[in-house]
């Protein structure tokens, strides 16, 4: 008798999933520019009109507020009997004050002042040459002598090194003034040059003949517009 085994074999086939997982990162990037609210069409002159502080009502000086000086410039009041050479009736501006600068008793004197401009505009507009100033003052003096007063303006660069011209308005002589005591309105334009990022007002008053400094200027503005 013969006994058959028969043997039964089992595979188990196992199957591993791998699974991927890609991940992609997004990085944005945000650019901030920082604006100034643009000055324009306002003057940027501190006391271009002699009218802030006290005005001289005698013969001495005093000196102009908001401004750097040198000698004995003034603010003089209209009509003073004693320094000066305006009158309130004398042609000049119409919405004149009370006061004006006078020459007082020099040879030369003058004042100056220098102005922010990243303070007022943006520089990007600077430097776009898409902002430009216009520089305006009412010069005079007395009679048939031509003492003289000239304003000025300059613009310099981030290292205070001088950008583009000097503009300049005055000077106003007898001949221009009919050899009449009074103003002449004077005004000049450009634009603001690339660069520029301070602006310096320079007024000079100049005696020609006699003892008193009769050069004479008032409502001094400088104002930036588009």
């Amino acid at each position: 008798m013969t006994s058959s085994t028969t043997s039964s074999s089992t595979t188990t086939s196992s199957t591993t999933s791998t699974t991927t997982t890609s991940t992609t990162t997004t990085t944005t990037s945000t650019t901030t520019t920082a604006t100034t609210t643009a000055a324009f069409n306002i003057n940027l002159v501190t006391n271009g009109d002699a009218e802030t502080g006290s005005c001289q009502v005698s013969g001495g000086v005093t000196s102009p507020v908001g401004w750097n000086y040198n000698g004995p410039i003034t603010q003089v009041i209209y009509n003073n009997p004693t320094s000066g050479c305006m009158t309130s009736s004398d042609p000049g501006p119409s919405d004149r004050g009370q006061c004006y600068f006078y020459g007082q008793q020099s040879t030369s004197t003058s004042m100056w002042q220098t102005i922010n401009l990243t303070n007022e505009v943006s520089p990007l507009l600077i430097d776009n040459q898409s902002v430009k100033f216009n520089l305006s003052a009412w010069v005079g003096g007395y009679s048939n002598q031509d003492d003289t007063a000239v304003v000025s303006v300059t613009f310099n660069d981030a290292n205070n090194t001088m950008t583009g011209n000097i503009t300049s308005i005055g000077p106003v002589y007898a001949v221009d003034r009919s050899s009449m005591t009074s103003f002449i309105f004077q005004q000049a334009n450009d634009f603001v040059p690339i660069g520029a990022r301070s602006m310096t007002v320079f007024v000079t008053l100049t005696r020609s003949q006699g003892t008193g400094n009769q050069g004479s200027v008032d409502d001094i503005a400088v104002i930036l517009y588009q």
